[in-house]
């Protein structure tokens, strides 16, 4: 799949299986103040989203928002631990 047919996948689909997102590490790349210790990182991960479909469930069902925001780390955590992870 490429990265257009994944964004569409997400964006148009609400379907994040499988995810495609991006990984960065902000507190690596200023000396700005920091939310986190000082030995520690901020890691975010960044995907795309359809705001009108999780505005939508935000008004109507929090539960759901919730769980579908849940869903989608849990992909994303899953893809990490499987091809990032050091602990193998």
């Amino acid at each position: 799949m490429d990265l257009n047919e994944a964004f569409a996948q997400m964006y148009e689909q609400n379907d994040f299986s499988p995810p495609s997102f991006a990984i960065t590490t902000p507190t690596l790349l200023t000396e700005a103040r920091r939310d986190c210790p000082e030995d520690c990182q901020i890691v975010e991960f960044l995907t795309v989203a359809n705001y009108s479909y999780f505005k939508q469930l935000w008004e109507t069902d929090r539960k759901a928002y919730r769980q579908k925001k849940q869903e989608i780390l849990d992909s994303i955590l899953d893809v990490v631990e499987k091809h990032y992870s050091t602990s193998k």
